[in-house]
């Protein structure tokens, strides 16, 4: 690696090299949508991804890949060992998911002890991300700007609204509400993120805008995806 290694990715390493191929090339899920690498494949992806234009960092080492280009690394080259996400079809890089690798790995458990997640079929995972946004805000160990983090959802800078976004999406602050309806007034890629934001979060605040939206938006993609938030299930 060239880095010291963290003792926690050491422990997960000598409890299970990676999750077992269960369903024709898928391995078991730990977390919703997230099969473990074993650590010669996570190697030779981090090898064959410092080279690539779309690659990550010679301290980062891949652990979790997920649908479709999605990857959880740990960066081994910073104290605390922070875990990337790399997630190229959907946010435009790279964002920080947990400030360190222990702090994910007590989520996940935490998770699992607490029932939000649950086993799906054929070794997935199921969640109930509320839930999941609950337990992953509690074990954060700083204080979130909430209103900083909608603010970057207005910004041109692709990095800043990717962080704000992922940061978001995780963990569902429901104090962001107020932040993410003055969004709405905006003219900026902000606006969708709020619409989607608002229908994860969910409560009665939220479910009302979005009712407005549906019926009166400007937009009429707006509308079109504040109708199916409304549709979908709670």
């Amino acid at each position: 690696m060239g880095h010291e290694v963290p003792g926690d990715l050491i422990e997960l390493y000598r409890w299970h090299d990676g999750c077992e191929v269960v369903d024709g090339p898928e391995r078991a899920q730990i977390f919703p949508g997230a099969q473990m690498l074993p650590l010669d494949e996570a190697m030779t992806l981090r090898g064959n991804g410092i080279d690539a234009e779309t690659g990550w960092e010679p301290g980062w080492l891949p652990l979790f890949a997920g649908y479709e280009s999605t990857y959880w690394a740990v960066d081994c080259s910073v104290p605390d060992s922070p875990v990337i996400r790399f997630d190229w079809l959907d946010l435009p890089e790279v964002w920080r998911a947990y400030d360190s690798l222990r702090g994910m790995l007590t989520a996940v458990i935490a998770c699992w002890s607490r029932d939000a997640y649950r086993q799906g079929p054929q070794a997935s995972v199921e969640d109930d991300p509320r839930a999941v946004a609950e337990i992953i805000r509690s074990l954060d160990s700083s204080t979130p700007d909430i209103d900083g983090l909608v603010r970057g959802l207005t910004s041109a800078d692709d990095h800043v609204y990717s962080q704000s976004l992922g940061w978001l999406r995780t963990r569902l602050y429901p104090e962001a509400i107020p932040a993410l309806i003055r969004t709405l007034d905006t003219e900026t890629r902000g606006r969708m993120a709020a619409v989607e934001l608002l229908g994860a979060i969910g409560g009665t605040e939220a479910l009302a805008k979005l009712g407005d939206l549906a019926d009166r938006d400007r937009d009429a993609s707006v509308r079109a995806y504040a109708r199916r938030l409304l549709n979908e299930p709670s």
